[in-house]
């Protein structure tokens, strides 16, 4: 066993319930510490022995005696690692003192009063200075009374003998130095870490911050970005602009987005004086379960929408007691909003309310809220109440938040003199469970139905109209360009594409895994998306897509509200062609898209068959994603255009992808479909046929793969407007014409 696996198996074996990590620091200390004095005791002792020195060898026995009996307690108790080293300081200068007494003083102690040096040294190691202070008053004090008795001691036989008291003196020094620097060097060593750890630990505090002041800056700039569209809705921009009233119209976003950010300021200033302690309590009494029932149907819509079942469960009547209406509100807002929000569809999420009773002390209140959603990994339970953190599961179709929803729910809950706690349970899910002590002191008061707006508290911001899968008419005019819109956000989606339609075909994906797999479906002609997204963020979305030879082409616009220059840089290196700050102008947006999808245009010239594209890519040396593809397609075109029964299905399986992904990416490479791809290649194979052989037009037709030589002549025809026949004869004419110039 190397010391590394010691060290661990003795903390697991000292640790007890409830001992932190200091504490388990101090008791590896004090062991070894203690550990490490034994042996050369027991060597000095023996050299006592040899050299025949009663008092110092009893001496040195009394200190094995002294810490073996020590240690060996410890060890059996685990506990009182304070009262232990505040044991060992103080009886290791005791005896020290008395011995040297005995040996006569301070000038014939054998060194040991320099060895006691080590216990106020020792004691330095204690994280609390106390127990330094104590023992270095003592050692002092010890000192100065040795030093005053010394008239009136007498000097031990033993200490007599020629160089006996100066060797010892020697040996004492020499391994107590030893010792003092092993003492020092653990007491830097620990506040090293100590210092570390703290800056560790101020770092992660900082990257906490910053990331909910991040998160809050999307959660302002979100709404900012809705509120800004609807308030100047430009007629230019849009075929099909949203009205001005009714559910959905822009009054109404205006009007739920202000309330959203209102609700966002009243919990960071809820949250400052929480903190600051200024936060009042305002109770009433009155039966708490029809508040809780319309708290519940007022989420009803939301969670009907996500098709998750909500399931209220009391046994009770009647449950009356003194509760803050608004505190627990916004406790059980956050609570099953969250629970609704990381349950699937088709899950179900279970409000239960009970009154516990226990002999001899008051009836508390039991607020049980369980769903059967994703769960929350187990590393991660003991820290979803600390301020700042979040928890990003990778399969939740979630919004990401701000963060601090769950901190205030604890800090309300303590405010009430509550408790709450959360555990999975069996299977998927989680339950968090709230407690609060029932009383009766406040004046009765009946329940009345809580105001949403002016507050800015709204269980269902959508008001009962469904953004999530709300779509703008579209003229379904399949010339115009596919754009994918990935957004998670149901209003903003609502927006955007208002602001593009009659200009795009607009498509949508809620989160960056569903747009990679849409994009791959569809091979749209742009993207907008997101950054800050859930499952995969829009940086995920951008390397995937950009590293991916079937959508490898397609341009990508970052609309987002991570405005600094690091996230811009960061989105950029990922492959993103446009990187667009919340809030944004809708002229410009058109604009940048309007502009990437011409310079596809233009590339289409590169890939063009006019072009001998089989020679520009005969190298892979620095060959991209898009000239790898061409290359490929063309030498499996090379292979098998003799082939009549090679169509576009065999060519689809030989470059293992789909029917609508060849025909989006030729289009957007070459401006041809695949039937008229392989068509022009087979044309181009026979005209250059035509001009080097003396085949017949059917040979030539049957030899390029095609199984009818009335077809081949028609599409020949069609494409260069002239006949097989009369294509070989002007190439002859040509043919004859300059060799006739370079005979004369």
């Amino acid at each position: 066993m190397n010391v590394q696996q010691f060290h661990k198996n003795l903390r697991q074996w000292l640790t007890l319930p409830g001992d932190s990590e200091e504490t388990l620091d101090l008791k590896t200390t004090l062991v070894y510490f203690t550990a490490v004095v034994l042996p050369p005791v027991i060597g000095m002792t023996a050299l006592c022995y040899f050299w025949e020195m009663p008092i110092l060898w009893r001496f040195g026995w009394l200190i094995i005696g002294f810490y073996t009996t020590s240690l060996g307690l410890f060890l059996g108790l685990k506990k009182h690692v304070g009262a232990f080293f505040y044991l060992n300081q103080i009886g290791m200068l005791l005896i020290t003192m008395g011995t040297a007494a005995r040996l006569g003083g301070i000038l014939v102690s054998g060194g040991i009063l320099y060895a006691a040096l080590a216990i106020p040294v020792f004691a330095f190691v204690y994280p609390r200075p106390r127990l330094a202070i104590v023992a270095s008053m003592l050692y002092i004090l010890g000192i100065v009374v040795l030093a005053f008795a010394q008239p009136w001691l007498t000097t031990a036989p033993e200490m007599l003998e020629p160089n006996v008291n100066l060797t010892f003196t020697v040996l004492n020094t020499t391994w107590i130095s030893t010792y003092i620097l092993l003492v020092v060097f653990q007491v830097f060593d620990k506040r090293a870490k100590d210092e570390r750890a703290k800056n560790q630990r101020l770092k992660e505090l900082d990257d906490l911050k910053t990331h909910l002041y991040t998160n809050i800056t999307h959660e302002f700039r979100t709404p900012l970005t809705i509120i800004l569209g609807a308030a100047n809705p430009s007629p230019l921009t849009s075929a099909n602009p949203i009205p001005l009233e009714g559910p959905g119209g822009r009054l109404d976003l205006i009007r739920r987005n202000a309330n959203r950010l209102l609700r966002l300021v009243n919990q960071m200033l809820n949250l400052a004086r929480l903190e600051s302690g200024a936060m009042p309590v305002h109770k009433i009494q009155g039966n708490v379960l029809p508040v809780l029932r319309y708290f519940t149907d007022s989420f009803r819509s939301m969670a009907e929408r996500r098709k998750v079942r909500l399931h209220f469960l009391c046994s009770h009547s009647d449950i009356t007691m003194d509760y803050d209406p608004d505190k627990l509100e916004d406790i059980f807002t956050n609570l099953l909003s969250n629970a609704i929000k990381f349950t699937p569809p088709d899950g179900d999420v279970y409000i239960s309310v009970e009154i516990l009773e226990k002999t001899g002390s008051p009836d508390r209140f039991s607020l049980k809220i369980k769903d059967t959603g994703i769960g929350i990994p187990a590393d991660k339970l003991g820290f979803i109440f600390d301020r700042f953190f979040q928890i990003n599961p990778e399969n939740a179709h979630v919004d990401e938040g701000s963060g601090i929803g769950l901190t205030l729910v604890k800090e309300y809950v303590r405010l009430l003199g509550g408790d709450i706690s959360v555990q999975p349970t069996s299977g998927k899910g989680t339950e968090f469970t709230l407690l609060l002590p029932i009383s009766h002191d406040t004046p009765r008061k009946g329940f009345s139905v809580p105001e949403t707006g002016a507050s800015g508290k709204n269980m269902d911001d959508d008001g009962g109209f469904n953004f999530e899968y709300r779509q703008i008419p579209e003229n379904g005019n399949p010339e115009l360009p596919v754009l994918l819109i990935v957004e998670d956000n149901a209003e903003l989606r609502h927006y955007l594409q208002s602001v593009v339609s009659g200009q795009y075909n607009v498509q949508f994906a809620r989160n960056g895994q569903e747009g990679i797999e849409r994009a791959l479906e569809i091979v749209p002609d742009v993207i907008v998306s997101d950054v800050m997204m859930p499952v995969k963020d829009g940086f995920e979305l951008c390397k995937i897509l950009k590293n991916d030879f079937r959508t490898n082409h397609i341009p990508i616009v970052l609309l987002t509200a991570r405005a600094d220059a690091d996230s811009k840089l960061l989105g950029f290196e990922r492959g993103a062609d446009a990187y667009m700050p919340k809030p944004f102008q809708p002229k410009e947006l058109l604009l940048r898209l309007r502009k990437l999808i011409e310079l596809r245009e233009k590339l289409k010239i590169k890939y063009s068959l006019n072009g001998n594209f089989l020679e520009k890519t005969a190298s892979p040396d620095g060959a991209g994603l898009d000239e790898i593809f061409m290359r490929d397609l063309l030498q499996q075109m090379e292979k098998n255009y003799t082939n009549e029964d090679f169509g576009i299905e065999a060519l689809c399986a030989t470059m293992d992808i789909s029917r609508v992904q060849l025909h989006r990416k030729l289009v957007a490479l070459t401006g041809l479909s695949a039937s008229h791809f392989m068509n022009r290649f087979r044309l181009d194979k026979a005209a250059e046929m035509l001009r080097s052989t003396r085949k017949t037009i059917s040979e030539i037709a049957f030899g390029v793969g095609f199984h009818d030589a009335n077809y081949f002549t028609k599409v020949f025809t069609k494409t260069y407007d002239v006949s097989p026949s009369e294509w070989r004869q002007r190439k002859e004419i040509k043919l004859n014409a300059s060799k006739n110039i370079f005979s004369n």
